[in-house]
């Protein structure tokens, strides 16, 4: 009898410290994926303060989403800092305030999984596809797990509530300056089904039905003008919707049209 109580104190003992282990390796492992973005994230902010040479909505990028501030870009500390920078992108309603990366087509996917600098970074970057041109831009960012961080802030915004808080879309680059864009859409879809990613090498007709289809099929809209849409550039904000509830392949689409 006594043996076989020394042997269950034994087990239990044993189970406690499998347990124990087990406990530790887990806050590890979640320590492991929390402290890049937090990195991550204060990388970012620090930066974008001090890409913003003046800045008159300077408290955060939720500032008034139908002002558009009369702030410029510092593009010397852009050149030094982050010199893979081909635009900065600043969404209103959000605090969404980043260099964009320009993908190649030898190696379209580089910025999904590198920072601004080229380093390996579970992150990545924003960056415009390899299929972007003159017409029509198309802006990928990862839906990161920590708030403000990427595209974290765009993956509800297929949800009318959450569209109705997006602002102005913002976006410089060195030769032409600010370019603002209005949201006008968003939905869900499949990755693998669209074909969105055809739509910047379509011809203007072609082009601009292809926005109407997608505007009427949104689940989230705002009013638009389509005769005047017809000679704007079109932007496309694109991101993860959330694995855990819509699945690894479905994207949230922003259609946003030139203002």
């Amino acid at each position: 009898m006594e043996i076989c109580m020394k042997k269950r104190k034994i087990i239990m003992l044993s189970l406690s410290i499998i347990l124990l282990i087990a406990g530790i390796a887990l806050i590890a492992k979640s320590m492991f994926d929390i402290v890049p973005d937090i990195i991550a994230k204060q990388e970012s902010t620090a930066l974008a303060d001090e890409i913003h040479a003046t800045d008159n909505n300077s408290d955060n990028g939720t500032a008034d989403s139908n002002e558009t501030p009369n702030n410029d870009i510092n593009w010397n500390v852009v050149q030094e800092k982050v010199p893979n920078t081909k635009s900065w992108l600043k969404i209103q309603g959000t605090h969404i305030d980043n260099p964009v990366a320009q993908a190649t087509d030898d190696d379209p996917d580089y910025w999904l999984s590198h920072n601004i600098n080229g380093y390996y970074s579970q992150s990545g970057t924003i960056f415009f596809g390899e299929e972007s041109n003159d017409k029509v831009n198309i802006i990928y960012g990862h839906k990161m797990n920590m708030y403000g961080l990427m595209f974290n802030e765009l993956g509800d915004k297929a949800d009318q509530a959450s569209f109705n808080n997006l602002g102005n879309v913002l976006l410089w680059t060195k030769q032409t300056g600010l370019e603002a864009y209005t949201p006008v859409a968003a939905q869900r879809v499949n990755a693998h089904e669209t074909d969105l990613r055809n739509v910047p090498s379509m011809s203007d007709e072609n082009r601009l039905e292809w926005a109407k289809q997608f505007y009427q099929e949104a689940s989230a809209t705002d009013s638009v003008n389509w005769d005047d849409v017809k000679d704007k550039k079109l932007l496309f904000l694109v991101t993860c919707s959330g694995y855990a509830r819509y699945g690894h392949d479905i994207r949230t689409v922003i259609l946003c049209v030139q203002s």
